[in-house]
């Protein structure tokens, strides 16, 4: 084969990438983030041309930026719903859409999804996705508004070609939504990495992040932790409580809470409320934190409502003992009393109780973290995640 037909083959191969427009409401690094940074650096660059679109300019911007993916910025584009905004928003999407010209628009997060979709049909992009990472209408929220909120998400699955699902119930949940039942299917999160750091290196470097721990905790102390956003639907309160009736029952316990959020001040004033700043440590947000997990004897996530969650994940590739709620897709990953302990919502004594259980039981510990750590191997990985999805983008343009 000569120069000549190198080229031409080049500029064929060029000429059959599709490109992918992601579009996501915020830059920080939640889950949703997580999913699309993700999928955005691990998706094949001789098939697909990859653009991430977003409001602001966080860690998610830094993390594609440094992974050569291009980016562009949405002005406006904030997670409070403002008439004015959304015009603008909309108008941005119109122009983005037109000039990109995607063959799939991907689209990540609530408020996005509606307007997105939307822009999406009047510009006639051949095919839009939109992940559904959770549904608002679970958070606690006036019945009225959790009605209008159902209704916004119908119009956005009506609007969408497909809408993937992260979890079962998260399908579930929208089973009766008219005309939609055949537009949605379930891909689970993967993971392909987390607990980097042995036991002893992850409590050394915590150690040294948090002067005040280092100085108040014997050697023999157990580590309760996990790894969630400061936010009231995450349940934090319930696990501080726990640990409050563990320690009144004698028990010699911390508990790490790396993450950050808009709740931090109340979790902050419930602590201190306790007499509990020595026993429970707020970390704030660490880009790693998985790495960390081996830290912790026990991982908690005591979540009100969970569409489905990376830490549990990460919390199995690390062989944890887990103690989470019952609720959104967790039960799909945990199996209680076999791969980990499922509570109910909200109950505290539950959730004491069975920190207490794995505490005093360390084979169990063991046995539920290396159950957990097979489980997700075979099931969600990244890279499962990355060929069911690279099978809807190739569906549609069949």
């Amino acid at each position: 084969m000569n120069l000549g037909d190198h080229v031409a083959e080049i500029q064929i191969s060029i000429m059959e990438r599709k490109k992918i427009l992601f579009v996501i409401t915020k830059s920080n690094f939640g889950g949703a983030q997580r999913y699309v940074y993700d999928l955005a650096r691990s998706i094949p660059n001789n098939e697909f041309d990859v653009v991430v679109a977003f409001g602001g300019s966080g860690l998610l911007k830094e993390k594609l930026t440094d992974s050569h993916i291009r980016v562009v910025p949405i002005k406006g584009l904030e997670r409070d719903i403002n008439f004015f905004s959304e015009m603008n928003v909309f108008s941005q999407l119109l122009k983005l859409y037109r000039d990109e010209r995607p063959d799939i628009v991907h689209l990540n997060s609530s408020k996005i999804g509606g307007v997105g979709s939307f822009a999406g049909r009047i510009a006639r992009v051949p095919h839009i996705i939109f992940t559904a990472h959770g549904w608002a209408f679970n958070e606690e929220r006036p019945w009225i508004e959790r009605k209008i909120i159902a209704f916004l998400y119908w119009i956005t699955l009506i609007f969408s070609h497909t809408t993937i699902a992260v979890s079962k119930q998260i399908k579930s949940q929208v089973s009766n939504f008219p005309f939609t039942k055949n537009k949605i299917v379930v891909i689970y999160n993967g993971v392909d990495q987390a607990g980097v750091f042995s036991k002893h290196e992850a409590r050394e470097l915590l150690l040294r992040h948090n002067k005040k721990m280092a100085s108040s905790i014997p050697n023999n102390t157990s580590w309760i932790g996990t790894i969630s956003e400061l936010h009231n639907i995450k349940g934090l309160r319930y696990a501080i409580e726990s640990i409050e009736k563990l320690l009144k029952k004698g028990k010699d316990v911390v508990f790490v809470i790396i993450g950050e959020g808009e709740d931090r001040h109340n979790l902050r004033a419930l602590i201190e409320e306790k007499g509990l700043e020595d026993k429970i440590f707020l970390f704030g947000f660490i880009d790693t934190a998985s790495q960390y997990l081996r830290a912790f004897d026990i991982f908690t996530l005591t979540s009100i409502s969970e569409a489905f969650s990376y830490t549990i994940l990460e919390a199995g590739l690390s062989e944890s003992a887990v103690v989470a709620s019952n609720v959104g897709g967790i039960p799909e990953v945990i199996t209680s009393k076999k791969s980990g302990i499922l509570v109910p919502a909200r109950d505290t004594s539950a959730i004491t109780k069975s920190i207490l259980y794995l505490m005093e039981n360390k084979e169990k510990r063991i046995q539920y973290g290396t159950q957990l750590k097979q489980k997700v191997t075979s099931e969600f990985s990244l890279q499962k995640m990355l060929i069911e999805t690279i099978k809807v983008y190739k569906k549609l343009n069949t």
